[in-house]
């Protein structure tokens, strides 16, 4: 935003320059000061529908085993994708072309890891690219010795290849 008030400096003097203050014009929107469950970030106020507001925000049980899985194992759990990401297919690129890409941490013990999609070994090494399958997924990162160091879920939603009335797809 300071863009804005730079652009209009030249015809403005800074005196009349305020901050701008969003305030809750719906009487159904209240204002709460927030802190976060071991600090995880700054407290803060944030804008909650009426009835919704919390206080403290925790971490989910998902979220704690895996960054405690991370700690256990020196930061080598998934970096990417995050544990129940959705991701869509892009008509406007050919089904050939899309990728995604999984990453595990940069440690030289990761370039012998394995990837597991789905239950099948696919790949080794800190990162992988998957041509993207429409569905629901389970992603593991596995050591050298095919021990699970880490394991996400997630979606990829879009198009699916449509078969034809005789067999052939379309």
């Amino acid at each position: 935003m300071g863009y804005l008030a730079s652009r209009d400096r030249s015809q403005t003097s800074a005196a009349t320059l305020a901050p701008v203050s969003i305030a809750p014009s719906d009487p159904g929107v209240v204002r709460r000061a927030i802190r976060f469950e071991a600090n995880l970030e700054a407290p803060r106020e944030e804008l909650f529908l009426a009835g919704t507001e919390s206080t403290i925000i925790v971490r989910s049980a998902a979220a704690a085993l895996t960054s405690d899985r991370a700690r256990e194992h020196g930061s080598g759990a998934i970096a990417l994708p995050v544990d129940g990401t959705v991701v869509a297919i892009d008509p406007d690129i050919p089904p050939q072309r899309q990728r995604m890409t999984f990453h595990a941490s940069n440690r030289p013990e990761m370039r012998r890891a394995q990837w597991k999609l789905d239950g099948r070994v696919i790949g080794r090494g800190a990162t992988m690219e998957w041509p993207v399958c429409p569905g629901k997924h389970v992603l593991e990162l596995l050591d050298a010795r095919d021990g699970a160091i880490d394991k996400v879920g997630f979606e990829v939603r879009g198009a699916t290849v449509r078969r034809r009335k005789n067999g052939g797809e379309q």
